[in-house]
């Protein structure tokens, strides 16, 4: 998913949200899925990722879970994701707030949805 800030985000991508949806979802605890879409290598989604983590915070962002069928990315697959682990450190994320960026968001939500 990309947070787009213009209001015709929905002819770029249906997958896509804009800025106020995204900033919803974060306010009530949620997470935002970002997928790996038109990025060159996992240090550029790992750029992008670090844009919607000072948009959101850290607790709010995630690695969108449903890469295959996407038209290309920026992962080969799953073993680039310490690749991307390593950008986030490097762009200045606590190591809880990579472990939270790259799967501990979307975990926390499943387990407090699975305790409703």
């Amino acid at each position: 998913m990309s947070v787009q800030e213009a209001p015709e985000y929905s002819k770029r991508s249906a997958r896509a949200i804009h800025y106020p949806l995204a900033k919803q979802i974060a306010a009530r605890g949620g997470v935002v899925g970002a997928f790996p879409l038109i990025r060159r290598n996992p240090e550029s989604f790992a750029i992008y990722l670090l844009s919607l983590v000072s948009m959101l915070g850290p607790q709010h962002v995630g690695i969108g879970s449903d890469h295959s069928g996407l038209p290309s990315s920026a992962l080969s697959g799953y073993h680039d994701y310490p690749r991307v682990a390593a950008a986030l450190a490097e762009g200045g994320l606590q190591d809880a707030e990579v472990a939270a960026v790259m799967g501990g968001n979307h975990l926390r939500v499943l387990q407090q949805a699975i305790a409703v």
